[in-house]
């Protein structure tokens, strides 16, 4: 951990080129309690401060850290994902959900930083995770989705889980996803005539969800 004789950036300032031996030092560090790693939150807090003063080293650090998720928080690796995110590296993000790695909530984060994958990868990961019943990983999947520039060309596999699924939460979290886009090719999908009847729970939820919608001026 930081040094407790102020050693570490202090909350006064920013860090700087002289602080990153001790941030990757921070970031090596695993101290275990029990059965837990109380380190895991300072290594996150460690990448994010590195980000700021060289990038480069900290995505290293972050292809690392994918695979370091405290079984609680998921910490530091879904830290490290939104960095890769952030700064483009889809390669390390890819690989993990492309080979069914890491915690679920490490997963979504992974799926929804893939907006800018290629269409025919994003059709073999909606494939891949077709039957996918974590909803935590089903979130992020649709968040890949319901992002991507071509998210209209993924209409067959939105319309087959909306008929498919049986968590009204996860529906609702699709729904009023589709009404934020506006796309009209999705939004079609929620005014089939053979959707679900208005009285049932999903018929409801499409109800409050298309409600959002308001007219053109």
């Amino acid at each position: 951990m930081f040094p407790a004789d102020g050693a570490g950036p202090s909350p006064s300032r920013r860090a700087t080129t002289d602080d990153v031996g001790l941030l990757e030092t921070a970031l090596w560090t695993v101290e275990i309690i029990g059965r837990f790693d109380a380190a895991s939150e300072l290594r996150a807090a460690a990448l994010v401060t590195l980000n700021d003063v060289d990038g480069s080293l900290a995505c290293f650090h972050a292809a690392r850290l994918l695979s370091d998720a405290h079984e609680m928080s998921g910490e530091p690796a879904v830290t490290a994902a939104r960095l890769l995110t952030m700064r483009e590296q889809l390669l390390p993000l890819y690989g993990l959900v492309a080979n069914g790695g890491g915690r679920p909530e490490v997963r979504a984060e992974c799926l929804r930083g893939l907006t800018g994958l290629p269409v025919s990868l994003v059709n073999r990961l909606l494939e891949q995770y077709r039957n996918e019943n974590e909803a935590t990983v089903v979130v992020g999947l649709f968040d890949l989705v319901l992002r991507h520039p071509s998210r209209s060309e993924f209409a067959g596999f939105v319309a087959s889980f909306l008929d498919r699924t049986q968590s009204i939460d996860v529906y609702r979290f699709v729904v009023n996803s589709i009404v934020a886009s506006r796309d009209p090719v999705l939004i079609a999908l929620l005014r089939r005539a053979d959707g679900p009847g208005e009285t049932s729970p999903k018929g409801m939820v499409l109800r409050e969800g298309l409600a959002l919608m308001k007219p053109p001026p």
